[in-house]
């Protein structure tokens, strides 16, 4: 008993041995069919090891048959499936070609023929290309189990262009009055032209001289017609639905020309979300690299989706930004929920560009962002509506691309905030959304949708409180180098558009629901890089105190050295007096009465850090230019008796001491005798400080400087006894 394995090799044997009957065709054709044979096998892959049955077998037929080179003794004769009508191939027989003089000798009667070939042979073999210098085919076809054989036809010349049958309906109906049978033709030649690209059957070349053929007779049939443009949108989606699919026919093989073309019927198409959708596809499945070579096409596309989006009549709110806000950073999450339907045709297009105009070179994306920028700038300054559609959806394509830098997206946002293009100023919740947008896209984020429902979940509906939330969203999920950072790149974006009062009006909105934490209060106020907001962020928290004297104890203090960095700002400030300063770092006059109460609470949890602020206070009070003598005097004195109550006698610093000195000397050196008391009162310090030696070596040095002084002024104003004048400092 035979096994099945010897079977199996029998069936195969016989599948794959060729039969003694063939028809002959000319090299040409039959290289053309093998190349476009070897592009299509190269899609697939064998999933096993094992020798195929003989349904495998049968189905692969023709490709083996084709396959078999080292066995072949003449070209193979095409499957059954291959021919419209059932054929008896025993009966067939092989007539050599007709000579090239003959067949130029009679050439009508190889034109009569083409027709009759060319529906006998497969659609494959149909389509040879231009470079075939003829098709020679001896055909006879029998009925199915008729005995009569017919007679050998003639060999024939394939047509010179080789996409004429696939051409000769549509140039027809473009000939003809009947716009029906136009319409028909373009839908139907639509369908082949999707089907052939993705099989390979059409060469780059041809694609591009076929689109632009057709382009132009739509254009030329049926110009500004709705009609024409819905045909030419139908035969640009083919195409790239063919491009997109095709295995065999890599979208790299079509050249710049094609997608100029191709970039520039988009640009005349009437902007909605089908043409967006293309658009984006197109982008997609074109190479990076020909980005550069097509940008002016592209820019055009953009140039009609700005002006559409300037001439919405669309409100901008808040509910539609935040469904925005949503769909980019929760994702597919959200997308279980709501529709995308939902929102404006402008944010829904500014959403699906934004997701394609990315994967370029950040230099590369820097320069077709700001040419993108100028077409921006023409549709605003045209100043059909507000404009504030248009600027959003912009700025919000820039903060999607990851490829974009910060301080390149905060100068466009800048640029488009400026006064002279009589925009409204960006909104809190516009705000809010930019800069979660920027920070997700470009990884500042460690968990981008937990900081999100924060966001959202504190928030709610109250559009006021959008800044607020993201900082308490960004202070609660965020690490601590995280929050910093995130806090600097708000307080910079809010600086360049010049918008920095959103901030405290969004914390005094969201203190209705409750106290704000501390902790957040001082690092939006380091970050803040302003000692004006540090300011007022901390008589916030103040004023928040006293509105719930229960929370005083439990509440934790105010971190002192947030004031470390503005120490110098703030008393150069004219317009911030120094009382406010010793307010804000909560120091108060040490002379009051209950100077122990007091002493506790300066040396309570932050009484050194208070202490490092106040020795720079004293340098900046030395340096002050608006303060006088008198009152730099005061607050310096006031200053080194803080630091004798906190750090004690030998804590105080030497650079205070010479600031001291400084401002008591300054009236010798503006050769006026100075004030005794408070010479004296120095000479008290140093003896404390260095002893009894020490303060009469400068007592000694004090009046001899006083001394020569008086003699000077004497001999300047001529003056013989200046106790004759009314000199009581001397």
């Amino acid at each position: 008993m035979n096994s099945p394995s010897a079977h199996c090799r029998r069936a195969l044997h016989r599948h794959i041995t060729l039969p003694k009957d063939s028809i002959w065709i000319t090299d040409g054709l039959l290289a053309h069919a093998f190349d476009r044979f070897c592009r299509v096998s190269t899609t697939f892959t064998r999933k096993a090891s094992k020798v195929p049955g003989p349904l495998e077998a049968q189905r692969r037929l023709g490709r083996r048959r084709m396959a078999v080179a080292n066995d072949w003794h003449g070209p193979p004769t095409p499957p059954p499936w291959a021919f419209l009508m059932p054929l008896n191939l025993t009966r067939w027989t092989w007539k050599p070609p007709t000579p090239t003089e003959a067949r130029r000798s009679n050439p009508s009667r190889l034109a009569d023929s083409t027709a009759a070939l060319a529906a006998l042979l497969p659609q494959w073999l149909r389509e040879s290309s231009q470079e075939l210098d003829g098709l020679s085919m001896v055909a006879m076809a029998n009925a199915a189990g008729s005995d009569q054989a017919a007679s050998d036809p003639a060999p024939l010349v394939a047509p010179t262009d080789p996409q004429a049958a696939f051409m000769d309906g549509f140039r027809r109906a473009a000939d003809g009055v009947h716009n029906r049978r136009f319409l028909f033709e373009v839908n139907k030649i639509c369908g082949q032209m999707r089907q052939r690209i993705i099989l390979g059957d059409i060469s780059p070349g041809e694609v591009l001289a076929l689109s632009n053929e057709i382009w132009r007779t739509l254009e030329s049939r049926l110009p500004g017609s709705p009609r024409g443009r819905r045909w030419s949108l139908s035969f640009c989606r083919a195409i790239i639905s063919g491009l997109s699919a095709s295995k065999v026919f890599p979208a790299s093989s079509l050249d710049t020309r094609f997608w100029n073309a191709f970039f520039s019927q988009v640009s005349k198409l009437p902007v909605n979300d089908t043409v967006c959708n293309l658009f984006a596809k197109a982008l997609a499945t074109m190479p990076i690299a020909y980005r550069s070579h097509v940008s002016g096409r592209l820019l055009s596309v953009l140039a009609s989706f700005f002006s559409a989006w300037n001439h919405s009549t669309s409100p901008l709110e808040g509910s539609e930004i935040g469904r925005l806000t949503d769909m980019a950073i929760l994702g597919g999450m959200y997308a279980k929920q709501q529709e995308v339907r939902a929102l404006p045709a402008s944010l829904r297009q500014a959403l699906t560009i934004s997701d394609v105009l990315q994967d370029a070179s950040q230099e590369a994306t820097k320069e077709f962002c700001s040419m993108a920028y100028t077409e921006v700038l023409k549709e605003i300054l045209n100043g059909v509506t507000d404009g504030r559609m248009l600027r959003y959806g912009w700025l919000y394509i820039l903060a999607r691309n990851p490829d974009v830098n910060q301080d390149f997206f905060f100068d466009f946002a800048a640029s488009l905030s400026e006064g002279s293009l009589h925009l409204p100023p960006l909104s809190v919740v516009e705000v809010s959304s930019l800069l979660l947008t920027q920070w997700g896209s470009r990884g500042y984020l460690r968990a981008p949708k937990e900081v999100y429902k924060s966001y959202r979940r504190h928030c709610g509906t109250r559009d006021e409180a959008a800044l607020a939330s993201l900082f308490l969203a960004v202070f609660a999920r965020g690490e601590e180098e995280t929050k910093t950072g995130l806090y600097y790149s708000a307080w910079k974006f809010l600086t360049r558009i010049r918008r920095k009062d959103y901030v405290l009006r969004s914390l005094q909105f969201d203190t209705s629901t409750g106290m704000l934490p501390v902790r957040m209060l001082e690092d939006l106020a380091f970050t803040a890089d302003d000692h004006n907001i540090a300011v007022q962020l901390h008589d916030l928290w103040s004023e928040d105190l006293k509105s719930d004297p229960g929370h005083r104890r439990t509440q934790p203090q105010w971190f002192p050295g947030v004031f470390d960095k503005y120490a110098e700002t703030m008393i150069h400030d004219a317009k911030l007096s120094p009382k406010e300063i010793w307010r804000v770092l909560d120091i108060g006059k040490l002379e009051r009465p209950p100077l122990h109460a007091q002493l506790r609470h300066h040396r309570g949890t932050f009484g050194q850090r208070r202490a490092a602020v106040v020795e720079k206070m004293a340098h900046a009070f030395t340096e002050a230019p608006h303060l006088t003598n008198r009152a730099a005097f005061r607050h310096v004195s006031r200053s080194l008796a803080f630091l004798r109550e906190i750090r004690g006698p030998g804590g105080v610093p030497e650079a205070v001491i010479q600031d001291l000195y400084q401002i008591i000397t300054q009236d010798l050196w503006e050769e006026r005798p100075g004030r005794t008391m408070r010479l004296l009162w120095f000479l008290r310090i140093i003896e404390q400080r260095h002893g009894l030696e020490m303060a009469w070596h400068c007592r000694v040095a004090l009046r001899r400087w006083r001394a020569r002084l008086k003699q000077i002024v004497m001999r300047k104003y001529g003056i013989k006894n200046i106790e004759s004048r009314s000199t009581s400092g001397w």
